[in-house]
């Protein structure tokens, strides 16, 4: 980037100088009077909009996949964990995912311009600086300019460079690695240090205007480690995680998170709210989202009573139980305790949308109310997908790049929503898919209710 000017017009480095800090920023636009509506923005500490885009490393890139058949947030990525634990209080857009795979700070701050450019979200979601060590960085936070090769300079760059353009930042603070297994994935003794000194520089970056910090290193490292070893049951290789240490990352989020962005609740409230392409063009696609009734169609093996107009699809082998419980809302909840040998890799309940109220373009959206228990074993996945023309998923929490990765034994609730799909055709399916091992033995209770497919503008 080029020193003198950035976006705003607020004064940046210069030279091999130290990125301007927030405050001196604020002083300098207070002397000489100019730009008062983007130092109000920044003042008053809250986004421009819901909109969150996330920057960084491999660890923030798998949180999506886009492919000619896959349109889908990752189980293994904490973006979608993030909106689940928070019930959908912001929005994401599947393109404003700008992790790139191997990344070091001075190419994320790079590609800051490219960012901004991008995506309007008022809050950028960073995690970078792991690959750093590695190439040789410092972590002085002198001596050289952002995009250099000091990584605690380039991550006070990053956050400068964010804010001021009217955008809020959230830095995941850097993260054990390696362990027993995976030992290649340690630090050397003095990249370790270094490692560590960077996270903590990131944890006193809570203390500047416009910046939060989330630490889920309390829920990933092994405490009794003295080579920064993470939990070895919660990441694929030592250095990424699978669905459960990206739960756990998301964990550290979700306060956060839920102090910046008011409550919302994207979900039905009745069956009423059915739609209308003139009157109520937004309504719910397909029937009964509220999951009332018994009159659901099942397959073999699967007993107990399952939801109106909801039909099973596949036959995987393994019991299903399915039932009807009440929440302490008083709201009707389909509940589906899992057991048995799988053989097959997935089952899942459906609903078709008639033809008549899609076309070909429509901007469609999946939301649902789920709850799952502490009792899973050998299951990859609970999906919410959009399925179109039986051949192309837009999926929440989908398993897909992950081959191993397995559903968090954790006792949860929250809400699903797919990414914002675009039809190719107007054979569409709304569904609950539960993804397991073949031969295996999946157990696992979940929940859904208020489960609904709707048009967006």
């Amino acid at each position: 980037m080029t020193p003198g000017l950035i976006a705003g017009g607020l004064p940046f480095l210069t030279g091999a100088s130290m990125p301007q800090s927030f405050s001196e920023q604020i002083i300098e636009g207070a002397r000489t009077g100019r730009d008062p509506d983007i130092l109000k923005q920044l003042l008053t500490l809250r986004p421009r909009n819901r909109s969150v885009a996330i920057l960084g490393d491999s660890r923030v890139s798998q949180s999506t996949t886009v492919t000619a058949t896959e349109y889908s947030k990752l189980s293994q990525g904490f973006l979608g964990w993030a909106q689940f634990l928070t019930n959908q209080r912001f929005d994401f857009s599947i393109n404003d995912n700008f992790g790139v795979s191997g990344n070091r700070s001075n190419q994320a701050y790079d590609r800051i311009p490219s960012m901004l450019r991008s995506t309007d979200a008022g809050t950028v979601i960073v995690l970078v600086g792991t690959n750093d060590p590695g190439a040789g960085f410092t972590a002085l936070g002198t001596g050289q300019p952002p995009g250099g090769t000091d990584t605690i300079v380039n991550l006070q760059a990053i956050a400068d460079v964010i804010r001021n353009d009217g955008r809020l930042v959230i830095f995941l603070a850097e993260m054990p690695r390696g362990d027993s297994t995976n030992t290649s994935q340690r630090l050397t003794t003095a990249q370790l240090k270094q490692h560590m000194r960077v996270r903590q520089y990131l944890l006193d970056m809570r203390n500047q205007p416009g910046v939060y910090v989330a630490d889920p290193w309390k829920y990933t490292a092994l405490g009794t480690s003295t080579t920064g070893d993470c939990i070895e049951l919660l990441f694929k290789d030592g250095l990424h995680p699978n669905a459960t240490g990206a739960y756990y990352m998301a964990l550290a989020l979700k306060p956060i998170l839920e102090g910046i962005f008011p409550p919302i609740d994207l979900l039905p409230q009745s069956n009423s709210d059915v739609y209308d392409a003139t009157l109520n063009p937004y309504g719910c696609l397909n029937a009964n989202p509220m999951m009332d009734g018994t009159g659901g169609t099942k397959n073999t093996a699967a007993v107990g009573n399952l939801a109106d107009s909801w039909s099973e699809t596949g036959t995987p082998g393994f019991t299903r139980t399915y039932s009807k419980v009440t929440g302490s809302d008083g709201r009707i909840w389909q509940q589906c305790v899992n057991s048995g040998t799988a053989t097959s890799s997935s089952v899942g309940y459906r609903q078709v949308i008639t033809a008549s109220n899609l076309t070909i373009g429509d901007k469609v959206q999946a939301v649902c109310d789920f709850e799952s228990d502490a009792d899973f074993a050998q299951t990859r996945a609970i999906i919410l997908q959009v399925l179109d023309n039986s051949t192309i998923n837009a999926r929440d929490l989908s398993h897909v790049g992950d081959a191993n990765t397995l559903w968090p034994n954790i006792a949860m609730a929250g809400v699903m929503r797919t990414p914002v799909y675009t039809l190719t055709t107007t054979t569409v399916q709304i569904q609950i898919v539960t993804v397991i091992i073949s031969g295996q033995n999946p157990t696992g209770t979940f929940r859904v209710g208020r489960c609904a497919l709707r048009k967006v503008p």
